[in-house]
């Protein structure tokens, strides 16, 4: 690598020109309030001046807080894979220049892409490397953060003893007061929501709640309102659930975030719809799906899909319902999600009964029972079976009167 006074003249002024480039990008930067989108014009200029910046030792310094800075502005703004090229030269920087905490904080950001993509397997990668890191740098708080992302991807994989493991070991790193522990008890929460315990998953996220109130942060209070208007709709109390929703699309339209912005309005989507208010749902939907498919988020678009068609089916709309049935199971396949794939089966043997297609019903309906097999240790299993025979016996009854 040449040193500066080694290069030959032109070669000089170019690397000054980057210099300042980077000096002048970071001051444009910092003065950005910190949820302001970035202009476009300056968004620009960012991105020319990383991709000329990466080799350069003398100005890692002020790249490094241009990566760090840009990452969760990136994140927050929809962008996926074009920014992955940028995560990746500069953890590879960060490497070549021996800047671990760097490096540890990209690998950070880095799961968090994959994560935003449904890819999950890279992003428990990702989250491990990273927590790895900031152990071996004794930083305490950042460990339990990269531990307590790994664990919702746990979560959202339904692995539940590994995700319980990795948010009790986050938190033994914590101090009691620190409010890192908020994105600990959002994490349990969403955990004791899947495992169908609402009341206990209502604890965590109003305690999650409690404290990003104390540190008046009200992006996170949109997060974990989003999240606990599930828990109360699960027990009936829709009306507080519509007003969690709301309450975060008002904070989220102050701190943009399109993707967290999309899943509350699918939120919303579905209480209106156990209210029985299909236009309110259909168009909270519509709003979410619009924003799903600029991020190409197959996971979300998933459980839309599944929300959709059970709207549709409710409304006798059947056609529309088995192609919403057979979008979101083919993207459930292709998450790995199984008994999301159930589910969705459940939902389109309905369909083809409504239908008048017993027959097809019937079939799968098998197919389902026969997947359910593959999955033996899930904690709603028995449940799930138990409605896939019920079905199957209305299905049986419809067959015997034709």
């Amino acid at each position: 690598m040449a040193r500066v006074e080694d290069a030959p003249a032109y070669a000089r002024r170019f690397i000054g020109g980057i210099e300042r480039s980077v000096h002048v990008v970071a001051l444009r930067l910092d003065a950005l309030e910190n949820n302001a989108t970035i202009p476009a014009a300056l968004l620009n200029q960012v991105l020319h001046t990383i991709s000329f910046a990466y080799d350069m030792k003398n100005v890692w310094p002020g790249l490094r807080n241009i990566l760090l800075n840009m990452a969760h502005r990136m994140e927050k703004a929809g962008h996926r894979d074009d920014w992955h090229p940028y995560l990746d030269h500069g953890i590879a920087a960060s490497v070549r220049f021996q800047d671990p905490k760097t490096e540890a904080a990209l690998r950070y950001h880095l799961g968090m892409l994959h994560e935003v993509c449904s890819r999950f397997l890279e992003a428990a990668v990702a989250y491990k490397q990273s927590a790895e890191i900031f152990a071996q740098q004794a930083d305490q708080r950042n460990t339990a953060r990269s531990l307590t992302r790994c664990a919702y991807i746990h979560r959202l994989r339904r692995d539940f003893p590994n995700a319980e493991a990795l948010v009790a070991q986050a938190l033994s790193l914590l101090e009691r007061d620190d409010p890192e522990r908020a994105d600990r008890e959002f994490t349990l929460g969403t955990i004791a929501y899947d495992k169908r315990q609402w009341g206990e998953a209502e604890t965590h996220l109003r305690a999650a709640v409690s404290i990003w109130e104390k540190t008046q942060d009200p992006y996170r209070i949109a997060l974990s309102l989003r999240n606990l208007g599930p828990a109360l709709h699960m027990q009936g109390r829709l009306d507080e659930a519509i007003q969690c929703y709301e309450t975060a699309l008002l904070l989220l339209e102050e701190n943009p975030d399109p993707l967290h912005k999309s899943g509350t309005y699918m939120n919303l989507g579905i209480a209106y719809s156990l209210k029985g208010e299909t236009e309110s749902a259909l168009a909270a939907y519509g709003q979410a799906e619009r924003i799903f498919r600029l991020l190409h988020d197959d996971l979300r678009l998933a459980r839309l899909y599944t929300n959709l068609a059970i709207e549709h089916q409710t409304h006798e709309h059947w056609q529309v319902a088995e192609s919403y049935c057979l979008q979101a199971s083919h993207l459930w396949q292709k998450l790995g999600n199984t008994r999301s794939v159930i589910n969705v089966m459940d939902v389109l043997a309905l369909t083809y009964l409504g239908m008048n297609r017993p027959q097809r019903a019937s079939e799968v309906l098998h197919d389902a029972l026969a997947l359910l097999d593959t999955i033996p240790d899930d904690p709603d299993g028995d449940t799930l079976r138990q409605t896939l025979l019920e079905d199957l016996e209305d299905v049986r009854l419809r067959m015997s009167f034709q």
